[in-house]
Order: C-alpha cells, then structure tokens, then sequence
C-alpha cells in the first residue's frame, strides 16, 4: 500500500518504509528502524528535527477507535 503524508511521526509508527522526496528527487528510502538522524539525508534530518512533537505535550497509546 502507497500512503501520502507529512505527518513523519504517525508514518514511523504505522509504515515499513519511508520514502522521502525533495525537490522532485528520492533522498530517502529506509526501514523505519532506521528512523535516527545519522540514517536520514540532510532534507529529511532537518524536518524530523523540526517537529514539535519531539517535546510533546502528551504521548498517543495507538488505542483508538477501531474501523
């Protein structure tokens, strides 16, 4: 399955592989586990470094409403 997202968190959480674009181009296609910024090309270190939820406010369990 191909799912589109910004959201670098829930991807990491729910996707066996990220692959990121820049510019038009792959910079990135990697196994979650290998989610750590010395993995990541500068492009995609600089917006996972950029989330606000790397000091969240609360922490999502996963539990949810199931579909």
């Amino acid at each position: 399955m191909l799912w589109v997202t910004h959201d670098l968190l829930l991807a990491a959480r729910y996707a066996d592989r990220i692959v990121a674009l820049h510019q038009g181009y792959i910079t990135d296609n990697i196994r979650c586990e290998q989610l750590q910024p010395e993995e990541m090309s500068e492009p995609l270190k600089r917006q996972w470094q950029a989330l606000p939820e790397l000091n969240p406010l609360f922490m999502p369990t996963g539990e949810g409403i199931e579909c």
